[in-house]
């Protein structure tokens, strides 16, 4: 984990630009080990990139008007400070396809890098299709199904798009120095709300006696109303803590990731956690976590909307722990082989003109073109 200072940002050239509040609790938090990095802080140290949300600095009666809308205030916020930027880097389409527009109608002369998501809905390839591609410096997916999206739906340069693996802080997200043997752990453990398919999971439930706990809940609000209904299955009702959400994970035998077929890389974030934390995961075949569900892991994909293939594999993993720890070794391993922070923060800098190196737990700015 990182120890460095936030350093102070280049004047006149780079910012980060998120659709919340900037405050400097994500920082603080991973400081102290109540939760994982996140990227853009640890960019922003990189390459002293000053970080923008929604929080208008005069405060006062503005910024409770914009309370309820982060993503629309985070882009005005951005706006009326362009001037200031000659580079942003953009988290996610939610709010970089808010504040291009105005950055197109203004004629402002700097470059964008934008994290993608989920382009693949057709109201945001429409808005790509008619911004077209002159504002933006880089696409960054984190699936290829995203690119392909970009190239060949929109009709963006492939030069101009890249595939990136995502980003989980393996240091936070880490099996126990001394594991409780998986032969003694007690559940199966599901947890996420994207695009999550807990019918499926409640119907293969059913079809079982072991036992399942499922985190439905988050900064989203919560889909736990959906999962219950089924004796053998705990649901968490209230938002839990990351301390919280790892210890489940640590206690469970193995992870269940049940989705809906989608090309977007719905339950990354969940599949990598569990991957992290050393276990074996069973996963819907969803197109777009293809370029996770390869290679020597330790992963059983499922088609999808099929309780009985759940219920199968299932069954069968909870009868053989010795199978359940090889598979998490795996994952581990695999997770641990994308390096994922540190590679997404020297492609990201590079993106955005810079070049860095490690220096310490940390990094440090080599140059800027």
């Amino acid at each position: 984990m990182s120890h460095h200072a936030i350093a102070a940002p280049v004047p006149g050239r780079l910012g980060i630009l998120i659709g919340k509040d900037p405050g400097p609790g994500p920082a603080q938090e991973a400081e102290a080990g109540l939760a994982p990095r996140v990227e853009y802080v640890e960019l922003a140290r990189a390459v002293r990139a000053e970080i923008l949300g929604y929080v208008p600095e005069d405060g006062g009666w503005l910024r409770r008007f914009f309370d309820p809308y982060p993503l629309i205030a985070s882009s005005l916020n951005f706006f009326r400070r362009r001037s200031e930027f000659d580079t942003v880097y953009v988290t996610g389409e939610d709010v970089g396809l808010r504040v291009a527009p105005l950055l197109l109608c203004s004629g402002w002369r700097g470059q964008m890098v934008m994290a993608v998501h989920r382009c693949v809905e057709p109201r945001r390839i429409w808005l790509f299709k008619r911004m077209g591609h002159s504002l933006f410096s880089h696409f960054i997916c984190v699936s290829s199904a995203q690119c392909e999206v970009l190239i060949k739906e929109v009709g963006f340069p492939a030069e101009k798009i890249s595939f990136v693996p995502y980003r989980i802080d393996t240091g936070f997200f880490a099996p126990p120095k001394e594991p409780t043997p998986v032969a003694e752990r007690g559940y199966v453990f599901a947890c996420g709300m994207e695009n999550r398919d807990y019918d499926t999971l409640k119907a293969a439930a059913r079809l079982v006696s072991y036992p399942f706990e499922v985190v439905a809940s988050g900064y989203q609000g919560s889909m736990a109303d959906s999962v219950r209904g089924v004796p053998n299955v705990k649901v968490y009702d209230y938002k839990l803590t990351y301390i919280e959400l790892r210890r489940l994970y640590a206690q469970a035998r193995f992870v269940v990731v049940p989705l809906h077929p989608l090309h977007a890389a719905a339950g990354l974030t969940g599949l990598l956690e569990g991957m992290a934390m050393g276990q074996a995961m069973i996963v819907t075949a969803s197109p777009g976590l293809s370029d996770y569900l390869v290679g020597d892991n330790g992963i059983i994909t499922i088609p999808p909307h099929d309780p009985d293939a759940l219920a199968r594999a299932v069954s069968e993993l909870w009868a053989d722990p010795a199978r359940c720890e090889e598979m998490g070794r795996r994952n581990r391993t695999l997770v641990e082989t994308l390096d994922s922070f540190r590679g997404y923060v020297e492609k990201t800098s590079a993106f955005m003109g810079c070049t860095i190196s490690q220096a310490g737990n940390g990094f440090r700015v080599q140059g800027i073109a």
